[in-house]
């Protein structure tokens, strides 16, 4: 039995993190997506301001896969107490039952083609990814942790960002594999 564990340092916003996630990453750690250059001038911001806790991210920060295989420093997150009406609506849990939403979801949903429209039923509840998960190879010190918060707020400041922070979170993702069967060379148990 083997246990894999990854570090993710979250940041909650209020927005869609899509258009933001790798800029945010790379100024918060310096680190950027292997295929591409998003976040470069982020990237060596951090080089030139903080050259010693850069070389601590650089090590602290782990690369994972995405669907497409893409090596990434990051990935959006879900959000909690937050959720997605499936036509790109976000709205906090509080707004579930709430008539705004559903005057919003009719509204989109009435732009829709007709092909479109016989596919949609009622408003959805799916997760809202507002949030971006920087993954780490360890635990975080309290200092790089202080560290990275500081800095997703000086990045929020300078990008005169349309979206809030509402809060930041460590999560500890352990992976467990363990054998259930083993099989000898010729199939059999």
């Amino acid at each position: 039995m083997t246990n894999e564990t990854l570090w993710l340092f979250v940041i909650d916003t209020d927005t869609y993190a899509g258009g933001f996630s790798r800029e945010l990453t790379a100024f918060c750690t310096g680190q950027i997506c292997e295929e591409d250059c998003h976040g470069l001038p982020e990237a060596e911001a951090l080089l030139a301001a903080d050259p010693v806790m850069a070389q601590c991210l650089a090590d602290l920060v782990e690369y994972c896969p995405d669907e497409h295989g893409v090596a990434r420093p990051c990935a959006l997150s879900p959000t909690p107490g937050w959720w997605n009406d499936g036509l790109g609506g976000h709205y906090p849990d509080s707004l579930r039952h709430a008539v705004t939403p559903q005057q919003v979801y009719a509204q989109k949903v009435a732009q829709l083609t007709p092909e479109g429209q016989a596919h949609i039923q009622e408003i959805g509840h799916y997760p809202a990814y507002l949030s971006v998960a920087i993954f780490l190879s360890e635990q975080p010190s309290p200092e790089v942790r202080a560290f990275l918060i500081r800095r997703a707020h000086d990045y929020w400041a300078m990008a005169a960002a349309p979206w809030t922070i509402i809060g930041f979170r460590l999560l500890q993702r352990v992976t467990r594999e363990e054998l259930v069967c083993a099989y000898s060379a010729d199939g059999g148990t």
